[in-house]
């Protein structure tokens, strides 16, 4: 059989979401500015949990299914 190629959509139904697609506010605990952070740098060298990891689970404890971002593109031009 020849290689071929599937178009499929999905519609998912997710709520609630934490919604950061406006970035960081104040309203948000300040733990929340550090999201982005360096991961590995936070996990490796300075032997701490990271945010990112602390956030996830306060959004799953509040009973949250994920959190939306904003799109950041990448085009490099």
């Amino acid at each position: 059989m020849p290689p071929g190629t599937l178009f499929l959509s999905y519609q998912l139904t997710i709520d609630p979401v934490v919604d950061f697609t406006s970035g960081y506010h104040e309203k948000w605990l300040p733990i929340w500015e550090d999201f982005s952070c360096d991961w590995r740098g936070c996990w490796f060298n300075q032997r701490v949990e990271p945010p990112r990891r602390i956030i996830g689970d306060e959004v799953v404890a509040a009973g949250a299914k994920g959190i939306l971002f904003r799109c950041i593109s990448l085009d490099r031009t």
